[in-house]
């Protein structure tokens, strides 16, 4: 897989305006860029919403299929299987000023936290991988606890 996040119509036009020198938001491209991997994937439609005029682009998205698929639908094309958002939290969207996932995507769940969001993003990042490395020192000691929680 070549991109890694889906961004908001909202984080786009920013960072399309970051990118081309225009005007835009320090404060959250700033909070952008910390939860940002190297690509994303957006399609025509998105960029027709946020008047973004890429033509090389949008015949490469075309081309490729991305036409009027979802911000939801695109993300599960991503490997880390997340939109950015300036506002919503709810899975698989990642609020880029407020959620407790770090940018390396990891996050931490204190006792009697609620773990629903990172189980279903487990869940679609497992559905398509060849390989799976788990580290957890005390992982034998709780095997059985931990079948129990999937």
């Amino acid at each position: 897989m070549g991109y890694a996040v889906v961004l908001s119509d909202k984080l786009l036009k920013e960072f399309y305006a970051f990118k081309s020198n225009a005007t835009y938001d320090k404060h959250t491209i700033a909070s952008l860029l910390q939860h940002y991997k190297n690509s994303y994937l957006t399609n025509v439609e998105q960029l027709k919403r946020v008047e973004i005029d890429d033509a090389p682009l949008m015949q490469q998205l075309a081309s490729s299929n991305f036409k009027e698929q979802s911000l939801e639908e695109l993300c599960q094309k991503t490997k880390y299987k997340l939109i950015l958002h300036e506002s919503n939290s709810n899975y698989p969207y990642l609020n880029i000023f407020d959620d407790n996932i770090e940018s390396n995507y990891t996050a931490t769940h204190y006792k009697k936290e609620c773990r629903a969001k990172a189980r279903e993003h487990i869940k679609a990042l497992l559905q398509d991988a060849s390989h799976i490395f788990i580290y957890d020192k005390y992982i034998q000691q709780r095997w059985s606890e931990s079948k129990k929680t999937f």
